[in-house]
């Protein structure tokens, strides 16, 4: 969820919301394939740091949620106003934001349903079909043993998911291949 707001906010530029049991939070998430009856979220604040994010008194705001991918079957035209609510909700009770939503300018939802079909990433997975400690950060691959000289780019390979490292795995990709070329 992108949002723009017309107020600004008490937040640092990364904040985390654990669920109280992140191991039942994530077995929702990837075995049973079902909306966590709790939430984990995180949110960016740029503004926080970079004012020129936004004009004079107002912010942006990032919220991320972890739900599982397409596999699941879930129905996002029926279930993203319920993760809404239950997103301010969760934000509101453990950080204190109150009446946020009545700051909202501008907002932009993208759910896996959307990151499949307009963004190409399959089943809507933008940490990769699974989501573990393998595969999480230095454990992540960047090339392909099997094939020389090929690569691999993108969300679920090194350094990490999010648009700016997926740029970072096409940086790190490019100078692997031309320092083997030389």
């Amino acid at each position: 969820m992108y949002l723009g707001l017309d107020t600004t906010l008490p937040l640092n530029v990364h904040t985390v919301i654990f669920p109280s049991d992140f191991r039942i939070h994530m077995d929702q998430i990837m075995h049973k394939s079902i909306i966590p009856e709790e939430l984990s979220i995180h949110l960016t604040y740029p503004t926080a740091v970079d004012k020129t994010m936004a004009p004079k008194d107002m912010s942006t705001l990032r919220i991320l949620v972890p739900v599982p991918n397409n596999n699941s079957n879930i129905d996002w035209t029926k279930e993203s106003s319920i993760m809404r609510k239950l997103i301010f909700k969760t934000i509101e009770k453990k950080l204190g934001l109150n009446n946020l939503e009545s700051h909202i300018l501008t907002e932009k939802i993208i759910t896996p349903y959307d990151w499949e079909n307009d963004f190409h990433i399959f089943k809507g997975a933008i940490f990769n079909l699974t989501h573990q400690l393998s595969q999480l950060g230095p454990f992540r691959p960047n090339k392909m043993p099997a094939i020389k000289n090929m690569k691999i780019v993108g969300g679920a390979v090194h350094p990490a998911n999010s648009l700016p490292f997926i740029l970072e795995s096409a940086n790190i990709a490019v100078r692997q291949f031309n320092k083997e070329l030389m």
